[in-house]
């Protein structure tokens, strides 16, 4: 059965079975988000699943099909140190790789200005017990001691080091002796580097959770674009096993998106799926379209989309890869408004990728379906790369870790348009807002990191943006334009005046017709 783990950032499910012990679900838990087991509990209805529960199993627990669990990350280890019939609190930052030794410096660290005979220039020695047995301080920590434990100390007297005179009397030993000490410096600033690191704080491995992820790529097939699809055709079994692998529950979904004129080729789509062979095989077969006038259908790919069986849990994507600008609602009878669209898609808690192929004209469709869903938008400038796109694009969904990965993995390589592409997937993705919640949000209202800035162009069309930090901010309306930044009928929809559709939808067919053969037919419209 699935089951769904919630930490404080994501999402994401896992498959156990009913007869599986507590302990059984955290290794799960543990490998899937790449925490160490003592480094997180499980919560189930309010209580702690704990290996030593009397209930012992998953289904004894009353966890079912998807049940959510929420896993608490615990960034302290807190312990009660007992010293002169007195207790101490300490607490150590939870990391791996955490020994005895560290709790000692910790304890000094922490209690020297209340226990006499910690102050650092004292010669006793910290020794540490728990039930009356010595605690090796080579020992790891969270494999001795249970987060809560009491820990007995005492300390001990011991000699001061003996200091060696030695006499030098050749350069060549001195050279040696010199040589030594600077090594041994060194080996001391190393230990005492790592020592802080482990001690200064949690060392946070959020950022190498990756959530469940699911992303529809949207192809152009017309014309123009034909070469996309033909480079991602070439590499897609490499690709495809390689995103399996790499990234746990992945589900993508491929779109191949013509114009009206195309009838049945109109759009062809596989549904979010993580079978291999479904995706290659589809990907191989998606036929070109011929795309007609120079809009394409990228409005009724956005409508489509959210009939995809996206899941509640998931970190969600729609990429959409065009050269072009949609057309405006009249052209169909579904007066499909794209704005609108691009809203209902961000309310399903999915943001979109615009991919600007070869296109600055058009550009400013591309960054207005990314603003509004809190995507971003990417210049994508040279076909070659659609692979290295494909992959950095889900790597980026998955985690930061993964991502960076991916990252290091191409760095060697010089091509500028990668370059580009990188720098723009290491942008913030858009935060958005509703106009209406406006008056209530304090990031627009009290904050005065918050900037606007507001562009004016001859045809009456303007762009106003706003920045907090380094993060824009966008404010939007639904269904309306962020601001004008066209003024043309697809975008400025007040000035799509036509009365009468080019293209109708028949529900028999299931694509689009030409409305003068529905007419000269007098058929329903529908």
């Amino acid at each position: 059965m699935i089951i769904l783990v919630k930490t404080s950032t994501i999402t994401f499910s896992l498959d156990v079975q009913k007869e599986d012990r507590i302990e059984v679900l955290y290794n799960k838990v543990a490998e899937r988000s790449g925490q160490k087991i003592f480094q997180f509990s499980l919560l189930y209805a309010g209580d702690i699943l704990s290996n030593s529960t009397s209930k012992g199993t998953v289904g004894a627990c009353n966890i079912k099909n998807e049940s959510t669990i929420h896993m608490v990350v615990i960034k302290e280890f807190k312990l009660s140190i007992q010293y002169n019939d007195k207790s101490y609190q300490v607490q150590i930052p939870n990391n791996e790789g955490l020994k005895i030794s560290h709790l000692k410096i910790q304890v000094k660290n922490l209690l020297q200005e209340v226990i006499d005979g910690l102050e650092t220039k004292t010669n006793r020695a910290i020794v540490l017990s728990k039930n009356g047995i010595e605690l090796d301080e080579s020992s790891p920590l969270q494999s001795v001691l249970n987060n809560g434990d009491e820990v007995e100390m005492r300390l001990i007297e011991v000699a001061e080091p003996t200091k060696n005179i030695t006499t030098t009397t050749t350069t060549s030993s001195s050279s040696t002796h010199e040589a030594t000490l600077e090594k041994k410096k060194r080996e001391e600033k190393s230990i005492q580097e790592e020592n802080d690191r482990l001690l200064q704080s949690f060392i946070d491995n959020n950022d190498s959770m990756s959530s469940d992820v699911e992303i529809m790529f949207c192809f152009d097939t017309t014309g123009s674009m034909s070469s996309i699809i033909q480079n991602v055709k070439r590499e897609v079994s490499n690709t495809v096993k390689r995103l399996i692998q790499d990234i746990p529950n992945i589900k993508i979904g491929i779109m191949g998106l013509g114009d009206y004129c195309d009838g049945a080729k109109l759009i062809t789509t596989l549904d979010l799926t993580s079978k291999e062979s479904d995706l290659i095989t589809f990907i191989k077969e998606i036929p070109p379209t011929i795309g007609g006038d120079c809009p394409e259908a990228y409005e009724y790919a956005l409508y489509k989309a959210k009939d995809l069986s996206w899941s509640s849990h998931t970190s969600k994507a729609f990429v959409l890869i065009g050269d072009d600008i949609p057309h405006e609602p009249s052209l169909t009878n579904l007066k499909i408004n794209w704005f609108k669209e691009c809203d209902d898609l961000h309310n399903m808690g999915i943001k979109i990728y615009g991919i600007k192929a070869n296109s600055s004209r058009n550009a400013v469709f591309y960054d207005e379906i990314a603003e509004r869903t809190g995507g971003i938008s990417i210049d994508f400038k040279n076909f070659d790369l659609i692979t290295r796109l494909f992959l950095a694009i889900c790597y980026r969904e998955s985690s930061k870790t993964q991502f960076e990965k991916y990252q290091s993995e191409i760095k060697n390589d010089k091509d500028n348009s990668l370059s580009k592409i990188l720098d723009d997937l290491n942008q913030d993705n858009y935060k958005v807002i509703n106009s209406d919640d406006v008056n209530g949000n304090e990031d627009i209202n009290n904050n005065n990191n918050v900037k606007t800035n507001i562009k004016s162009d001859n045809d009456g069309s303007s762009s106003i943006t706003k920045t907090q930090g380094n993060k824009k901010v966008i404010v939007k309306k639904y269904g309306v334009p962020i601001n004008m930044k066209s003024m043309e009928p697809w975008f400025n929809h007040e000035r799509d005046t036509a009365k009468t559709p080019t293209y109708v939808y028949k529900q028999n067919l299931g694509y689009f017709v030409k409305y003068e053969e529905i007419k000269s037919s007098n058929c329903n419209l529908m």
